[in-house]
């Protein structure tokens, strides 16, 4: 999940959080209205309004768990971004070694084969002395 994704999450449970915030206080409200004036209010509007408090106070907590765990999954996402990161460069680092420990085999190849070629030109000119010593020995 990206991280934009989690933040609009924890954003909209926020905006949650203070609707059921002033919707707490609409219910409070009207349960300290009961208080002042309790011929206005049945028994049975009072426990509906207490339950609609309790039902407001659960979510609320839902909603505030809800919001920790998106959080906790942002840093666990940070964390192995970091480990990501390091983990790019470290390769990144091994590979400029490998690179240039290639470039050094390469170089000492050319310098072997260089070295091959002078050696056999030489062995070449050394059977053609010994040749030509062996043909005037023969005269």
């Amino acid at each position: 999940m990206s991280h934009m994704h989690l933040y609009s999450q924890i954003f909209t449970l926020n905006a949650k959080l203070a609707m059921s915030g002033s919707m707490t206080h609409d219910v409070l409200r009207d349960l300290l209205g009961i208080k002042l004036d309790m011929t206005t209010y049945s028994e049975e509007e009072v426990s509906k309004l207490k339950q609609q408090l309790n039902e407001l106070v659960m979510e609320r907590k839902g909603w505030l768990e809800e919001i920790e765990r998106k959080q906790a999954e942002i840093v666990a996402a940070q964390v192995l971004l970091e480990q990501l990161r390091q983990r790019d460069r470290l390769l990144t680092t091994e590979n400029e070694i490998f690179k240039t420990e290639i470039s050094n085999h390469k170089m000492k190849a050319i310098e072997l084969e260089a070295e091959v070629k002078k050696l056999s030109g030489q062995q070449n000119l050394q059977q053609r002395i010994h040749h030509h010593t062996k043909i005037k020995a023969r005269k």
